[in-house]
């Protein structure tokens, strides 16, 4: 069946929806979402956004694993933004506000996407102008794709003085849309130049930070560099995204599109997924690359397990979850010892956790708590944001911040954005940091930030650079 065919099937649904929350918006004090779902049979998330992305309206690209998830959301219905440290409990206040008075019709409750900066203190730079210190949207349309197949979800806040009946056409044409997408061309972009912080100025960074730490006033800090490409033309979002979710399988893949800006990355990392009172999440850090044959990776995964250096840095990060959890948990579960991510050029330490939350503990008081761990910004945290504040040099914007989704049934799923870029235009920054604590070497972690580097160069046909 077409989605042409479904679409006009749901008139009704839409109009009935529609027709109720402007009855609501009469009789109370303001808007009224309605959220109205059904199965459809379209093209995947993926190929939606390569066709629908236009450097105008806003689009949302997201793919999760374990359980796999693909979302597309087009436009933005409303939008709900932060500007400072009381950003996660004003977005979740206006949330829970807006699905007390929720119109919902289908088996999809309304959802938001969208990202946190991840220093509301640092003075934003201007290729972060479309990515406040908050903004979760809640699309129009939202394609989601699961085992289960795909649903749309139309989402629309209803005035008092809107017609139902428009509205519901209007829906049912955008709905047709989806059918019959333009395929995304690839194609190359001549590269005119890059900047990026020297070697040299790297280790001078590590060393100042050592140096910091051999004094305790750090346990350990994460520090960052950027990179700057300069390109003759706009690049194509489209096009690197569907190159990072084909190198990148296992990996969480995520877009954030406003005009002609687009963060975009795949990252290893989630921060939380919460789903009927159940939080899982995983401690990532301490890193070696991948070998070139079964017997070098197997061994380099070993010396990884067996590295003091690294067993303690990730200790610092399991440890720093505990905290936040345990107050927050009726059960909470860990394995004692770590195990390997495996990446496609990199793996990691990783430790997962599962716990069952408090009754009234909700998923933006979690990552609020969380938000940032030591595995992006370090111990002390006060100590380790301000150290970078003062000496990274360039605004973080959302990189390293939680990315994802949050649901009107209380659930949701948010990765730190990791393994990222910013496209702005013809010019796209790209991020990569690790982590400095008493035994780092500033060579060795310069190299490091070269392999976290590699996916997004990758995925935009640039060699590395040693």
């Amino acid at each position: 069946m077409s989605a042409l065919v479904q679409s006009a099937s749901q008139y009704p649904a839409l109009h009935a929806a529609f027709t109720e929350a402007r009855r609501r918006a009469r009789v109370g004090s303001g808007a009224v979402l309605a959220a109205v779902s059904w199965p459809v049979q379209t093209p995947s998330p993926l190929e939606l956004f390569g066709a629908w992305h236009d450097a105008r309206t806003s689009c949302v690209y997201w793919r999760s694993q374990q359980p796999a998830l693909e979302l597309f959301g087009w436009d933005a219905c409303l939008e709900l933004c932060g500007h400072d440290e009381h950003r996660f409990a004003d977005i979740d206040r206006a949330w829970r506000a807006l699905q007390a008075q929720a119109v919902v019709h289908g088996e999809c409750s309304p959802r938001l996407l969208g990202g946190f900066g991840f220093d509301p203190q640092r003075n934003s730079e201007a290729q972060w102008r479309h990515f406040p210190a908050a903004r979760m949207a809640a699309p129009r349309l939202l394609l989601s794709q699961d085992a289960d197949g795909q649903r749309l979800l139309c989402q629309h806040l209803v005035e008092a003085d809107d017609d139902p009946g428009a509205l519901a056409a209007q829906y049912c044409a955008w709905a047709d849309a989806l059918a019959a997408p333009e395929p995304c061309s690839d194609s190359d972009i001549e590269l005119l130049g890059a900047e990026e912080t020297s070697s040299a100025h790297w280790r001078d960074g590590v060393e100042r930070a050592l140096a910091e730490i051999r004094q305790r006033r750090l346990h350990k800090v994460v520090l960052a560099r950027q990179v700057r490409y300069s390109y003759a033309r706009s690049l194509n979002p489209a096009q690197v995204l569907q190159r990072l979710s084909d190198m990148h399988g296992n990996a969480h893949v995520f877009a954030v599109a406003h005009q002609d800006c687009c963060f975009l990355g795949a990252t290893p990392e989630r921060l939380v997924r919460l789903e009927h009172g159940v939080l899982r999440t995983h401690a990532l850090a301490g890193s070696t690359r991948r070998g070139v044959d079964e017997r070098e990776d197997q061994a380099l995964g070993e010396a990884l397990l067996a590295s003091a250096k690294d067993r303690q840095e990730h200790a610092m990060v399991v440890d720093a979850i505990r905290a936040v959890l345990a107050p927050r948990a009726q059960q909470l579960e860990s394995p004692a010892l770590p195990g390997l991510h495996r990446l496609p050029n990199i793996q990691h330490l990783n430790t997962p956790f599962q716990a069952r939350l408090r009754d009234g503990v909700g998923l933006l008081e979690t990552i609020q708590a969380l938000h940032p761990t030591p595995a992006v910004a370090g111990l002390d945290r006060d100590a380790a944001m301000l150290h970078i504040r003062d000496h990274e040099g360039f605004d973080r914007g959302w990189y390293a911040a939680p990315i994802g989704w949050l649901d009107g049934a209380g659930g949701g799923d948010f990765a730190v954005a990791l393994r990222s870029a910013l496209i702005d235009g013809a010019t796209c920054y790209l991020f990569a940091g690790c982590g400095i604590v008493a035994d780092s070497d500033p060579d060795s972690e310069y190299r490091e930030t070269c392999l976290k580097l590699a996916p997004m160069r990758a995925a935009l046909s640039i060699e590395a650079v040693a």
